[in-house]
């Protein structure tokens, strides 16, 4: 049974686990101030005390998105799971009940102080609050838990053929991106979208946007619940989280376990001690680790043109 807290943040995911799993969830673990439900086909063992899991199939999950829109869903991939999120309000109502937020996430993620960068506006009562500038972000979006909000996705009189169509429409970004644009002023929605929350500091303007990362050795690290981007020796930022989407294909590395108090990160994976990219095991020169970057520069540069 879930603890009463002031937010549940959500992951649904099916399939083998990803190798960096176990330094996703020691960095869920130092965010006491969240709970995060898990819904999913594995079994996970040692998890935190903030750490929960509904087990479910896809096939679970489809009746549970039907009941919520009234008419019959069928979710056969995982990444069809994209357009669900904004109604994961509806389809957990019960295990949502004694949260006043909820949030949906992704798990190529690991989290710094959430708390320190978005609890103000949980205590400040906004009603949307997303990671992302003026958008909606899959990877982190809170929604205050209301019956208004948790149905917002059905004002879109496409939603139902949009959950039919078996390729993913990333509602849960482009979606309701434009629904909240079109809909906050006249439901009087409190939106904190107005700066980027991920990955850089805000300042930092990046050419390929936010969730682009080139191939990079440790620029990032984590202690004892707080993420530092350290572009160079001397510079040093804490940021809420890094989104390394673009990195996934060529993480084959995770050192960290339920004890750990400090890691590096990297292209490469997750270390206790700082990474060498030549004559590593996992990658032999920078010549393999741009042709990595470049297969996933296609995968997202094909996302967004079929967005």
């Amino acid at each position: 049974m879930m603890h009463p807290k002031g937010v549940c943040l959500i992951a649904a995911y099916f399939g083998p686990l990803p190798t960096w799993m176990p330094a996703f969830l020691r960095s869920c673990a130092h965010n006491s101030q969240f709970d995060f439900l898990l819904v999913t086909d594995q079994t996970l063992a040692e998890l935190p005390e903030n750490v929960y899991v509904l087990p479910a199939t896809l096939q679970g999950l489809s009746m549970l998105a039907s009941n919520a829109v009234g008419l019959p869903v069928s979710i056969t991939r995982p990444y069809k799971v994209c357009d669900l999120r904004p109604i994961f309000g509806l389809m957990f109502r019960e295990p949502l009940s004694r949260y006043d937020y909820w949030g949906h996430i992704d798990l190529d993620v690991i989290w710094g102080d959430l708390w320190t960068f978005f609890g103000r506006d949980i205590q400040d009562s906004y009603d949307v609050i997303s990671s992302r500038n003026h958008r909606t972000s899959g990877h982190l979006t809170i929604y205050r838990n209301t019956q208004e909000i948790n149905s917002l996705a059905l004002r879109d009189g496409r939603y139902y053929d949009l959950l039919s169509a078996p390729a993913s429409s990333y509602f849960d970004e482009v979606g309701m991106t434009a629904l909240l644009t079109r809909y906050s002023e006249e439901l009087e929605l409190r939106l904190s979208w107005s700066e980027w929350r991920f990955n850089f500091p805000p300042e930092k303007r990046r050419l390929l946007g936010r969730s682009f990362l080139w191939p990079q050795i440790n620029c990032w690290r984590w202690i004892d619940g707080h993420l530092l981007y350290r572009p160079t020796q001397s510079a040093t930022y804490e940021v809420p989280y890094i989104h390394f989407m673009t990195w996934k294909s060529s993480i084959s590395v995770c050192e960290v376990c339920p004890s750990t108090d400090s890691f590096w990160i990297s292209f490469t994976g997750f270390s206790l001690k700082p990474q060498r990219l030549l004559g590593s095991p996992v990658l032999e020169s920078t010549v393999e680790a741009f042709r990595i970057c470049k297969v996933n520069t296609a995968q997202l540069v094909g996302a967004i043109s079929t967005a």
